[in-house]
């Protein structure tokens, strides 16, 4: 049977509904559709930012230096360590960590918190024996962290070095793509760049070049470092964010990521996120609830207004008054409780609440009108009238317990 190519418009129309993953895979088998993938919008359900590589949806690539032994038995320890992932940081030749750029951001990388390196300087008989004893004090590895299997590898490969003796194995990059069906696939690579470089290319691989934002259902953040993206990379479309670590920097330093602020914010999620902002002082997340509040929750005037007060947003509060277009409206936003209210507060719906009635702007007694005397008079008789304002007593009585 004959087969007919697809079609430019209808290839990208194809690609756009095939899986994230299968269509990354297909894009790296076929050079010739590689730039029409990346004009495509990506859409995920899961994006994770890990460590040591990144997950989406169900697939995880993860990225790790490994000892290939070429010669002799491999150590145990250095069997566990490369089977739990390997080490994400630089080595020399000897197989021991070197963190001069550990720190290093390229264009699009996010800084969420530096780690701290300092070289060893201790001789190297002296280094042996300390890492000796941490070895002896914290016995045989019996978890599963590779923190366990270091201190051992670090004891082997340091008298490798202190032999000045060819070490039996060469450093190799192991990137490995696994489901949670247990199906992987594991490639090498030669050690010939920087680690933090080779997580760029990934990144590059996965992310880069795309002409739209990235769609995200479910974010979540377990990178404390540095997280290394594509410049210009935007995620769009974010309904759950988790952060289970170094929270406060991550709200810090993540926002310029989204394409719009408050995307990470949810109707019911947004009292949760002030709660944490204010409990970490963080200046940018509570910004973001503002701009929430002010522009694209649907929340009732007397939730929003609630929650300004709770956190104290003035601004917030300002803005839910004077839209507020009837008395009935304004009056339900008044708490059981009036002495709740500070004096600026009890100012704007003094000042709203003139409005609504017929008298805008900030009333002063005994001062006159500025109306012809006409006016005045007639102000006057208002007053006196039966349609005169309520009472201040009666205009902040407490609200009902129904929403506007």
């Amino acid at each position: 049977m004959n087969s007919k190519p697809l079609t430019y418009d209808s290839l990208k129309c194809v690609l756009e509904y095939v899986e994230a993953n299968r269509r990354i895979e297909i894009a790296r088998r076929c050079p010739s559709i590689r730039k029409v993938e990346k004009l495509v919008p990506l859409h995920l359900n899961e994006l994770v930012f890990k460590d040591n590589g990144f997950k989406l949806n169900n697939m995880k690539y993860e990225l790790g230096i490994h000892q290939k032994y070429h010669v002799g038995n491999i150590p145990d320890s250095v069997r566990q360590h490369n089977k739990l992932g390997g080490y994400t940081m630089d080595l020399n030749n000897f197989g021991l960590e070197d963190g001069r750029y550990l720190n290093v951001l390229t264009p699009g990388d996010i800084l969420v918190k530096e780690k701290p390196w300092e070289e060893n300087d201790l001789v190297i008989e002296n280094r042996i024996r300390h890492v000796e004893e941490l070895v002896r004090a914290f016995g045989d590895p019996v978890g599963i962290m590779p923190d366990e299997y270091e201190r051992i590898n670090e004891l082997i490969f340091l008298k490798y070095l202190h032999e000045n003796a060819p070490v039996p194995f060469e450093n190799v990059f192991r990137l490995k793509i696994s489901t949670f069906m247990g199906n992987e696939t594991v490639e090498f690579y030669r050690y010939n760049m920087s680690y933090y470089q080779a997580v760029k290319k990934l990144s590059m691989l996965l992310f880069g070049e795309r002409s739209k934002p990235i769609g995200a259902k479910n974010l979540y953040i377990y990178q404390s470092h540095i997280i290394r993206l594509p410049p210009n990379l935007k995620i769009k479309n974010i309904v759950q964010m988790q952060i289970p670590c170094e929270a406060k920097a991550v709200c810090e330093a993540i926002p310029e990521m989204f394409e719009e602020p408050n995307l990470l914010l949810e109707h019911d999620l947004v009292e949760g996120v002030l709660e944490m902002a204010t409990q970490w002082t963080c200046a940018i997340a509570r910004q973001n609830c503002i701009h929430f509040l002010n522009t694209s929750s649907a929340l009732s005037y007397r939730k929003k207004f609630k929650l300004a007060q709770e956190f104290d947003l003035m601004d917030v509060k300002k803005r839910v008054i004077a839209e507020c277009k009837t008395c009935d409206k304004l009056h339900n936003l008044v708490p059981y409780n009036v002495q709740d209210l500070d004096r600026e507060t009890m100012a704007l719906f003094f000042e709203r609440n003139l409005a609504l009635q017929g008298f805008p702007g900030r009333y002063v007694p005994g001062m006159q009108s500025p109306s012809s005397s006409s006016s005045s008079s007639s102000l006057s008789s208002s007053w006196d009238s039966d349609s005169s304002l309520p009472s201040s007593e009666s205009s902040f009585s407490p609200a009902s317990s129904t929403d506007d």
